[in-house]
């Protein structure tokens, strides 16, 4: 089995030897390349390879190169969903992997993956990363915008460097080795920092928090959105909720009730946890508590039992609300007032 990680590097380091052609088993063309590899073609024809396989999908890389076969797991075992699940629970594969791989197995079409075209996008900054000196400023400039955007130096310290090499090496000329050395510097950065600078100067809307982490990375540059007020363009197109319960979510917010927490969220909506889970870290859970004082379910913590029949409530159940308010305090939620009482959702309709 061939890896791609080891077919880029070979490809970026010893391209003009025709390196990563031995390894992916076309020795012609490895050949090839070393005949002409003093006419430095090889050497920039393998570097370009090397980047391609470098920020290819492991997918299409083991449809090219391994038969379609992926790269073996932990254990040599066939691959049914029982395996899949311990892969995942281990941590072996991630979140996206392993939806993709069930959806396989079951026969199901892909997932529309919608961050796909900004994910694949080559900024010029890449490009001019694999020259030297200009690569220097280069990644320079892709450290800048990453610190202005997340305010975080880490960036831009790893870039600094690279910069001041490629500087040195052409005042002094002694020390011009410095460039050389900066140059797979520049590469590996920009290698490694593409996707966050993609992830992290897009505009709002352009990506779909499909993870966890894509979720909190996406918090950090645009804020979280607030459930209890988040429009109907936000559930769906930006958090990617299917539309019928982003109607549901509506509906609740029409009512005046506000959602407390990720739990409560899923329990009143009934909305499924894999298309919520995931978006915690880009969610908050805003309280209009005053103006929603008056209407919906609020009243419950300030009428009596006359007002709340006069709003639709069985004399019973008014007396239920009225007195374990008395005794445990006002509600929080109508989760809490079902959770005290007793009550169901149904027995609350006329109010809510």
């Amino acid at each position: 089995m061939k890896h791609r990680l080891t077919a880029g590097l070979l490809g970026c380091f010893l391209g003009w030897l025709g390196a990563h052609k031995f390894y992916l088993g076309k020795p012609g063309w490895g050949i090839a390349y070393l005949l002409f590899s003093w006419t430095y073609i090889p050497g920039v024809v393998g570097f370009l390879e090397g980047i391609s396989y470098l920020i290819m999908s492991d997918e299409k890389f083991d449809q090219l190169y391994n038969g379609g076969q992926a790269l073996p797991a932990a254990e040599n075992k066939p691959l049914t969903l029982e395996n899949l699940k311990k892969l995942y629970d281990q941590g072996l594969i991630t979140e996206g992997e392993y939806e993709q791989k069930r959806r396989k197995l079951l026969g199901l079409p892909a997932p529309v993956d919608k961050n796909a075209p900004v994910l694949k996008q080559m900024p010029l900054w890449v490009w001019l990363s694999a020259i030297p000196f200009v690569g220097g400023l280069a990644v320079t400039y892709a450290g800048w915008e990453m610190r202005r955007v997340t305010r975080v130096n880490g960036w831009l310290v790893l870039a600094l460097p690279l910069l001041v090499a490629n500087f040195v090496g052409i005042l002094f000329q002694p020390l011009e080795i410095l460039i050389l050395l900066a140059w797979p510097g520049q590469i590996i950065y920009a290698i490694a920092v593409r996707k966050p600078y993609l992830i992290y100067t897009s505009p709002k809307g352009t990506l779909v928090p499909t993870t966890a982490k894509l979720a909190a990375q996406l918090a950090r540059v645009h804020g979280t959105v607030d459930i209890n007020n988040a429009s109907k363009d936000d559930l769906v197109n930006y958090l990617g909720i299917p539309i019928a319960y982003a109607n549901v979510i509506q509906q609740f917010q029409k009512q005046g009730i506000c959602f407390e927490d990720l739990e409560h969220l899923k329990t009143l909506t009934g909305i499924p946890k894999q298309y919520v889970d995931h978006l915690a870290p880009i969610l908050s859970y805003g309280v209009r508590y005053q103006e929603t004082l008056n209407y919906s379910w609020h009243r419950l913590n300030t009428l009596s039992v006359q007002e709340l029949q006069g709003w639709g409530l069985p004399r019973d159940v008014a007396e239920k609300v009225v007195q374990e308010r008395e005794r445990g305090g006002r509600y929080g939620s109508v989760l809490e007032v079902t959770r005290r009482t007793g009550l169901s959702l149904s027995d609350l309709g006329p109010i809510l």
